[in-house]
């Protein structure tokens, strides 16, 4: 067990490296999150209160996000899929998730969807990375079949996405790889899951809508609704 110092906070990690290796990895890792989420630790989360002038339309989102904390801290390693409007806390409950995992030793990734279809469109190109190698993504499907240590994925907003054939193919498969191997997937979206299927089934009706309603159908659905009473 390695304790890590940020700022002025400790973290313990059950990450097996050495502990300047351990804090250089956990401090991109946090550096990651949106600054104005902050750094949410799952275990102390609490939902939040007023986020809306409607008084009933507050109360029910205070109440979904109470029943999907208590959901998140019993099986803080499932996947989830978070949907829900602007201002609704999607982004913060995920992020909590994000950091459980990365200081229970997880490999971790947090990105937008277009983020990752871009990264895969670099390596279709065979564009060259910082070092003059041939650029690779962040995390590809072929590191999820490795054995080893578990990732754990935070895609953002993902229905916010420009895609080909090809990028939709490679996330296909990544979330293929991730459920095969025992891997947590992290979604947020601002469309409901309805509109999430629609959407992909538009972009490619093979690899889009089989991966859009496997992805609704696997992960844990939190909707976090303004008018959804």
């Amino acid at each position: 067990m390695v304790t890590i110092q940020t700022g002025d906070k400790r973290y313990p990690t059950a990450a097996k490296r050495c502990e300047c290796r351990a804090r250089k990895i956990i401090e991109k890792a946090i550096s990651a999150i949106p600054a104005e989420i902050g750094v949410p630790k799952l275990m102390e989360l609490e939902p939040a209160k007023d986020l809306h002038p409607v008084a009933s339309y507050a109360k029910h989102i205070e109440n979904v996000q109470a029943q999907a904390i208590r959901a998140m801290q019993s099986a803080p390693m499932d996947d989830y899929l978070f949907c829900g409007e602007n201002g609704t806390g999607k982004t913060h409950l995920a992020y909590a998730l994000y950091l459980h995992a990365l200081f229970a030793g997880r490999r971790v990734v947090a990105c937008t969807v277009q983020e990752l279809l871009d990264e895969f469109k670099a390596m279709e190109l065979g564009e060259a990375g910082k070092d003059g190698q041939p650029f690779r993504s962040r995390v590809t499907p072929e590191d999820l079949r490795q054995n080893g240590e578990k990732w754990t994925l935070l895609i953002d907003d993902f229905v916010q996405a420009r895609v080909t054939e090809f990028t939709c193919e490679m996330l296909c498969a990544l979330l293929d790889a991730a459920w095969k191997y025992g891997h947590q997937l992290i979604v947020t979206s601002n469309k409901n899951v309805d509109d999430l299927i629609q959407r992909w089934s538009r972009v490619d009706e093979v690899y889009g809508r089989t991966m859009a309603k496997r992805l609704t159908a696997k992960c844990m659905c939190v909707e976090l609704y303004f008018d959804r009473l």
